[in-house]
C-alpha cells in the first residue's frame, strides 16, 4: 500500500514490499500516485539481488563471526545454490520452494538408509 504526504514543496510518495521501503518526491501528486502504482504492480521491489548474492553476503559478514560456522554453512549455502540456481531472484526464494528442497532431501536420506 502507498502513502503520499506533502513533503517540502512536492509530493512523497512511499512504498513498502516484502519489507523493503521505498520513497520518491515528485512535484505533482498524480506523479507520486502514478509511480506508485508502477511500483506496487511490479512482482517485487528485490528482484535486483540473486540468492547466490546473499549466500556470499551472509558468509562473508555473519558466518565469519560465528566460532566454527562457516564451513558448515557454507556447505549449507552450496546446497541451496545446486538446487535452486543461485543467480535466482530472491524474490522467488519462497517457504514453499524451501520446502520442498526439504522434502526431496528427506526422501533422498530415506532411501540411502534402507
Amino acid at each position: 500500500m502507498a502513502y503520499f504526504g506533502k513533503f517540502r514543496s512536492g509530493w512523497r510518495a512511499q512504498i513498502q514490499r516484502d519489507g523493503v521501503r521505498v520513497s520518491k518526491t515528485f512535484t505533482l501528486k498524480k506523479d507520486a500516485q502514478a509511480w506508485a502504482l508502477e511500483q506496487e504492480s511490479k512482482k517485487t521491489l528485490r528482484k535486483d539481488h540473486t540468492l547466490g548474492q546473499a549466500c556470499k553476503k551472509y558468509l562473508e559478514s555473519v558466518s565469519v563471526e560465528k566460532r566454527g560456522a562457516v564451513d558448515w554453512e557454507r556447505r549449507r549455502f552450496d546446497a541451496f545454490c545446486r538446487y535452486f540456481d543461485e543467480t535466482m531472484d530472491l524474490a522467488d526464494f519462497t517457504s514453499e520452494r524451501l520446502a520442498g528442497m526439504v522434502r526431496v532431501r528427506v526422501r533422498v536420506r530415506k532411501s540411502s538408509s534402507r
